[in-house]
């Protein structure tokens, strides 16, 4: 091709996602090559190649061909435009076809098998089963999830676990009076530090503070502390003095409540 003649050629691409055709223009003569976008078309190929000899023509019968100047047009798109799913966009059509073949669509686990993830990962998507502001893929993720987790057994045997662990709180009573300070011993349930922002003041900016929540079974019966001190860490036998604070029940669970413990 004569370097002192400019070409430029129209023609049918997909787009950056692959969701739609474009159409692009390649111009190259003179010493220079450029190829850039030029309107986005159709989802299909023939409504884009409909769109885009139309948009040649009209642009061929502005501006007419010189002997150093030609316009070339090519109508067969150079790809294939990804095959969505009714409305939902080229990302979640994809992630559907993850789903329905059986892997995760994104997340830590992306692109694994769903039946091999960890008990539970499954049981965390296989709870959201209720929500009502799932969108399609999700309802699909969760869909697959729960019917893996009722497969394998995992939601039963969580419900036997929480049967077993309701009839060893409901034997949990109340220890000593408000106000009295008692020596304790017992299990560390759970331990965990909880986070709350805290007004900055003048800066307007929120400071990170907050308090650690210990749970200790004393036998049968529970204990809560909530305050500046961890008292250990799960599972260890601990004992320290403190003060009965209040003698709550929640869900027929009776829990001492302390505080000031050393």
């Amino acid at each position: 091709m004569n370097s002192d003649k400019i070409v430029v050629n129209y023609y049918i691409a997909s787009g950056r996602k692959n969701g739609f055709y474009t159409l692009r223009c390649q111009r190259s003569g003179l010493g220079f090559s450029t190829d850039s976008y030029i309107r986005t078309l159709a989802a299909t190929e023939e409504l884009a190649v409909e769109k885009a000899t139309a948009y040649f023509e009209a642009m061929h019968a502005r501006v007419p061909e010189t002997e150093r100047f030609v316009m070339l047009f090519d109508p067969e798109p150079n790809a294939n435009v990804y095959q969505r799913r009714g409305k939902l966009s080229v990302r979640d059509s994809q992630f559907l076809n993850e789903i329905e073949a059986g892997r995760f669509p994104f997340g830590k686990h992306a692109h694994k098998e769903i039946e091999s993830a960890p008990e539970s990962y499954l049981l965390y998507f296989a709870d959201m089963v209720n929500k009502s502001d799932l969108n399609e893929v999700m309802v699909a993720l969760v869909s697959a999830c729960q019917g893996v987790a009722l497969e394998k057994g995992y939601i039963a045997a969580r419900d036997a676990r929480k049967e077993a662990q309701a009839a060893v709180d409901a034997l949990s009573w109340h220890i000593g009076e408000v106000g009295q300070r008692l020596m304790f011993e017992g299990v560390v349930d759970s331990v965990f530090f909880k986070k709350q922002e805290v007004d900055g003041g003048y800066s307007g900016q929120g400071v990170a503070e907050g308090y650690w929540i210990n749970k200790i079974r004393c036998g049968h019966n529970i204990v809560v502390y909530m305050g500046s001190k961890k008292l250990g860490e799960k599972g260890e036998t601990i004992s320290f003095k403190a003060t009965v604070k209040q003698h709550s029940e929640y869900k027929g669970v009776k829990t001492t409540k302390v505080n000031r413990p050393f």
